[in-house]
């Protein structure tokens, strides 16, 4: 207790002391109290509240909570047994898409402009069943022309087949390309062989090549035979010369030109030879070819011509004839003839044959021809390159009538002036030809063409007058046969 009593002793006298040294050093706290008085701001009056009543809240409806739909008590089915037997592996398909081809770039830059070539591409099946492999030409650019041989392939497992590209080159220097695009039945890969090429056009850089001989007269030959000739080039530079060797041309169909190499290297002051296969056309006509040899030193272009004439041409042979009744169109076919360059069209005219038409194909048609028309005879013969004619074959339409009417009368009317002639009807002709021809005439006056079984003739009388019929047939044609009626004198009408 005592030690209590003496701590609150020494608290009130530090309390009094702090009280005693504020006094006298600032303000008292009585003064205090008076200077500085509380200010109470005044508060603001509410906003009044408008006495709008508020609205009661929208009732919620007393509609029942729907029970939840209950999960069926169906057992959850057992999980399928895997089998005891391995799974069968999973057969890739081979990157290539099934197939394996060689080459997939062919470079033909070596070739000449406007060249003919030829290459060979292999495919082998890589799969282990037969599948069908379609081939085609895509992407082409600035060929002249570029084809593949098969165009559709049936591989067995494991099995090659070549496939063949023919083409030109373009006729001037360019780049060109294309792509032989390769879809397999046993993939979904789809395989290309590019073959593609640049032509350059050559700098005279050196002196142009010569060639012997410059043409190849084979007018003694025999057709269907094949001859060998050479070519001779020379190279008069002091380098090496690469020749390119083509067949620029060539006319008479059948004829057959094949180089024993299409480019060749000749030293500098040296002659190479190239061999030239020609088999004549199977038919007698004339034929011809040029041979271009070009260079990579020069721009000049040496010439070679061949040309020869194995007899006269072929006589057609399977001539058809047809006629439209209904477009009046008279046609004539026949089958082509090796070697020619056109064809001659003749007919008869003051017992010569003369020439109509000249056609390039072996047809010809006639428009606008009548029914007596249609059963003109006509000559065809064939001309080769050097206008040359063999035999010639006849065509003429054969009508389908052959009868004639039964009977026929004439009877001559002097008031009117008329001959009536009249005949027994048919029942397979379409019309009648009527012809007359009086004393002195040499032939026959074609009248007129009627549809019924009688025809009036204005005109003088005469005594021995003869009159003829032709029936029309089905095919709208003169009948071959025809009815005659020797008016001999006047009966009175």
């Amino acid at each position: 207790m005592k030690k209590i009593a003496i701590a609150s002793f020494i608290l009130i006298f530090i309390f009094s002391s702090v009280i005693t040294v504020w006094g006298e050093k600032g303000t008292p706290i009585e003064k205090l109290h008076e200077e500085a008085p509380i200010l109470i701001k005044p508060v603001p009056e509410p906003i009044p509240i408008p006495d709008e009543p508020i609205p009661d809240p929208t009732p919620i409806p007393d509609k029942p909570i729907p029970n939840p739909t209950p999960i069926p008590d169906k057992p959850i089915p057992d999980p399928i047994p895997l089998p005891d037997k391995p799974l069968p592996p999973i057969e890739l398909e081979p990157k290539n898409g099934g197939l394996s081809v060689s080459p997939k770039d062919i470079d033909i830059s070596s070739s000449s402009i406007n060249s003919s070539f030829e290459r060979q591409i292999s495919i082998k099946n890589l799969s282990e069943k037969t599948t069908t492999v379609t081939l085609s030409v895509v992407e082409k650019t600035n060929f002249e022309d570029i084809s593949i041989s098969p165009t559709k392939l049936t591989l067995t497992a494991g099995e090659t087949r070549q496939v063949t590209i023919k083409g030109r080159t373009p006729s001037e220097y360019c780049d060109f390309s294309a792509k032989i695009k390769m879809i397999s039945s046993a993939s979904t890969t789809i395989d290309y062989c590019k073959i593609h090429g640049k032509l350059t056009k050559p700098v005279n850089s050196g002196s142009p090549l010569s060639i012997m001989p410059h043409n190849f007269d084979m007018n003694s030959s025999t057709k269907n035979t094949t001859y060998t000739k050479e070519l001779s080039i020379y190279n008069p530079n002091n380098k090496t010369a690469k020749a390119y060797i083509r067949v620029a041309s060539q006319y008479g169909s059948g004829l057959y030109v094949k180089l024993s190499s299409s480019s060749i290297s000749i030293p500098a002051s040296s002659t190479k030879k190239v061999t030239i296969s020609i088999t004549t056309p199977m038919s007698n006509a004339s034929f011809g070819a040029d041979i271009e040899v070009s260079n990579n030193l020069n721009t000049s272009v040496e010439k070679c011509v061949i040309y020869g004439d194995s007899g006269l041409p072929n006589e057609p042979t399977n001539i058809k004839t047809t006629y439209d009744k209904n477009t009046k169109d008279y046609t004539i076919t026949w089958d082509a003839i090796t070697g020619m360059k056109y064809y001659k069209i003749y007919t008869r005219s003051d017992d010569k044959w003369k020439v109509i038409a000249e056609v390039p194909t072996p047809k010809y048609v006639r428009n606008n021809v009548d029914s007596r028309q249609a059963k003109t005879k006509y000559l065809i013969r064939g001309a080769d390159y050097h206008d040359k004619t063999g035999p010639g074959a006849i065509a003429q339409y054969t009508p389908m009538l052959t009868d004639v009417p039964k009977y026929c009368s004439v009877r001559y009317s002097f008031p009117s002036k008329k001959y009536t002639f009249t005949w027994s009807d048919m029942d397979l002709a379409l019309g009648y030809n009527v012809y007359i021809k009086y004393p002195g005439d040499e032939a026959y006056n074609f009248i007129g063409t009627y549809t019924e079984p009688k025809a009036e003739i204005s005109g003088k009388h005469q005594n021995h007058v003869y009159f003829m019929v032709y029936p029309i047939g089905p095919d709208g044609v003169e009948g071959t046969h025809y009815k005659t009626f020797h008016f001999i004198g006047a009966s009175i009408m």
